[in-house]
């Protein structure tokens, strides 16, 4: 039978396993994006998400949904999720051909992990759009989240977003 000293001795050699296996990898800073300030990474994302805005209204598919990753992940209320970058392309496509459709976004935001990698989007929206049942122009109001992710090539891109309306402005 084994002592109790010896099997917290192996355990122990067991767990450092994977520090010496990832040692290399973790002495080698050239391998990893540089660090980004934060100040860096929110002008980064305040940008991305002004091109994003401003192809989207410019009817730019293609464009619109350039600043998302592979896998991308989209919530819209009201309708099924969509999992990667080529299904929400699909969506935007059929969105952008609504001759109705116009977006404006007011309260950007842009908050940022301190080290750069990570940061969230945010604004409130009001977004015109053809209604399906009666055909005539709706207004809807709402809030739009986009959380961004530094890539392996040191650019941010959008790897989730969440829509979500909420009642009028009150006057």
């Amino acid at each position: 039978m084994m002592s109790i000293r010896k099997a917290l001795s192996l355990a122990v050699i067991g767990l450092g396993a994977p520090v010496i296996l990832f040692a290399p990898v973790l002495a080698h800073p050239a391998a990893t994006a540089a660090a980004v300030s934060p100040a860096a990474a929110a002008a980064e994302v305040q940008a991305l998400a002004r091109d994003h805005i401003a192809a989207f209204n410019a009817r730019d598919a293609v464009g619109a949904t350039a600043i998302q990753t592979a896998d991308y992940l989209g919530f819209f209320h009201g309708m099924p999720n969509t999992v990667g970058h080529e299904a929400d392309l699909a969506i935007t496509k059929v969105q952008v051909a609504d001759p109705a459709m116009k977006l404006v976004v007011g309260g950007e935001h842009v908050d940022v992990a301190q080290s750069g990698d990570m940061a969230i989007w945010r604004c409130t929206y009001r977004f015109t759009y053809t209604d399906p049942a009666t055909k005539q122009a709706r207004i809807e109001h709402g809030n739009y989240i986009i959380g961004f992710k530094r890539q392996p090539d040191g650019k941010m891109k959008a790897a989730w977003s969440v829509v979500s309306d909420t009642p009028p402005p009150t006057p």
